[in-house]
């Protein structure tokens, strides 16, 4: 009622939120500007009141139409809920272009920019995770087994980042999540078909990972997060996964200043990068203790960091590096080991002696003939098999279990151990 009163002596004025309600009018780059304004039309047209100034704040939401500003928004523990029309079958919102189902919320934080929250029913959020996850081309059983996967998952996770107000991202962190733009009836379909099933172990709800490619055998737990709690995440053969997918091999190079930067980011300031020698390997064949020597120093790391110390283009922990700079030593006894050239001392008639970082190659000898290699390499390979951290389900192997004839329930307690479906 006030608003109105107020525009119709032209006075633009619209409601503002904090901590409790308000009517404000217009917005300032700075005090004179805001005080020249109460002076030439507020004091004109409304009379000598007590006009406070409002001062700036970065957990502040404005909700324009047009130019015009419909509500300004500041609360400490309330929050604006935005809702679809909801005579629209299905009910649906517009964030950035993109469609969803349930309603939005909207946060400011000090320390980050706008926060947008889809919050809507739990078999609702996996119709638009499922498709991005296993693709809705899938067989259905497939489709079915990542639907029960992701349920549980979204279980586990809820409270996660109750700080921030929300259970979940939407990208793979997590789960990768589109919205209502990824929906179709072949996944919505194995949702529904699943509608309400988990996952369990021992009579509680079993903690579900899944990855996209094993390369054929997933990988124990405690070789990858060096967890012993959870006798369903086991190592099992993955015969059904297409030997021809995508990532099922992989090669990339990395240079050695690359992997310098990308440790120094991360707090490993090794120098140059002189070695990267696997230590240990997990039963599968993946690396779990790994060194890395640089003219600085030198850093030894276990489990999942195998891989992501390197960064997103070493894709799993199942991997062999090699160099301009390897050459294969034959032992006394007669077996063979492959070192970096750069890291060995020289045994001679007048004495032990290290190569000099400082050459850029050095010649050796073999049985047949002489060999010239670099000192320091100019870049790592790495070989390897499977996309992702390779804990629990595999979805390319789940697809290929489905091609094969595989029910949902028999694929999941194929890859949790000892689990059942309620």
């Amino acid at each position: 009622h006030e608003i109105f009163n107020l525009n119709a002596k032209s006075i633009k004025a619209y409601p503002a939120y904090s901590d409790s309600w308000y009517v404000w009018y217009g917005t300032y780059i700075d005090k004179n500007s805001a005080q020249q304004d109460i002076n030439s039309k507020l004091k004109l047209a409304l009379g000598e009141n007590n006009y406070t100034i409002v001062e700036p704040s970065q957990q502040r939401i404005q909700v324009v139409v047009g130019d015009e500003i419909k509500l300004m928004f500041e609360g400490q523990n309330q929050f604006i809920r935005v809702k679809p029309r909801s005579d629209s079958i299905p009910a649906l919102i517009n964030v950035n272009g993109k469609n969803f189902r349930g309603e939005v919320e909207v946060r400011r934080y000090d320390t980050s920019d706008m926060t947008v929250i889809n919050v809507l029913p739990l078999e609702e959020y996996l119709y638009g995770v499922v498709p991005r996850e296993i693709g809705a081309s899938s067989p259905l059983e497939a489709i079915k087994a990542q639907a029960v996967a992701a349920r549980n998952y979204s279980l586990q996770s809820i409270g996660k980042n109750a700080k921030w107000g929300f259970d979940m991202t939407n990208t793979v962190s997590d789960q990768a999540y589109g919205g209502y733009e990824w929906e179709r009836a072949t996944s919505n379909k194995g949702v529904d078909e699943t509608k309400d099933k988990k996952l369990m172990y021992n009579d509680k709800l079993a903690s579900i990972f899944y990855f996209s490619t094993s390369g054929g055998r997933t990988e124990d737990v405690k070789n990858v997060w060096g967890s012993t709690d959870y006798p369903y995440l086991v190592s099992v053969e993955d015969k059904y996964e297409s030997p021809d997918v995508p990532k099922a091999k992989w090669e990339v190079t990395l240079t050695s200043s690359q992997i310098r930067d990308r440790l120094k980011a991360k707090g490993y300031d090794l120098g140059d990068i002189v070695s990267i020698q696997p230590l240990e390997y997990s039963e599968s064949g993946r690396v779990i203790k790994l060194v890395i020597k640089g003219t600085k120093d030198e850093e030894t790391f276990e489990r999942e960091k195998c891989r992501t110390i390197f960064g997103n283009e070493v894709l799993s922990q199942w991997y062999t590096v090699s160099t301009n700079s390897d050459i294969t030593i034959l032992s006394g006894d007669g077996s063979k080991s492959k070192v970096n050239i750069g890291t060995v001392n020289i045994k001679t008639a007048n004495g032990t002696y290290s190569i000099q970082q400082s050459s850029s190659t050095v010649l050796a000898k073999g049985i047949d003939s002489i060999k010239e290699y670099a000192i320091t390499s100019s870049g790592y390979k790495f070989s390897g098999r499977g996309w992702g951290h390779a804990v629990g389900m595999s979805q390319e192997g789940t697809i290929g279990m489905a091609k094969a004839g595989f029910t949902y329930d028999q694929i999941l307690q194929w890859y949790f151990k000892g689990t059942n479906i309620e």
